[in-house]
């Protein structure tokens, strides 16, 4: 049974093509796992403001990388999107909520 193919199953041809960084996917899609994710951020003082940053979102269980941290302004953490169109919404923290995303690896430096 030699140069038989491999069919594949249901959820692999739902899910070719499809990058995942740690099980869950990336968007955008022209992200390159390998490249552009760096270390996770592990003290909110490694913030830095104009920097860009991969974020976890919850409600799609995702990765959304190009995000730009553009500071603390009234006690919240504000991260805005970088893509083209900027039709990411802002992501804004409380400290408590920054440093649970934190203490879980949920937000990463991007390379």
């Amino acid at each position: 049974m030699k140069n038989q193919k491999h069919v594949p199953s249901f959820d692999e041809f739902l899910n070719e093509g499809k990058k995942t960084y740690k099980g869950r996917e990336v968007f955008p899609d022209w992200i390159d796992v390998n490249r552009d994710f760096g270390k996770a951020i592990k003290n909110p003082t490694e913030l830095k403001a104009g920097a860009e940053y991969i974020l976890w979102e919850p409600g799609m269980d995702t990765w959304q990388a190009e995000y730009i941290y553009q500071g603390q302004t009234g006690g919240k953490y504000i991260f805005n999107s970088s893509t083209q169109f900027g039709d990411g919404e802002p992501m804004e923290f409380t400290t408590a909520e920054l440093t649970d995303y934190i203490k879980n690896g949920n937000i990463i430096k991007q390379n």
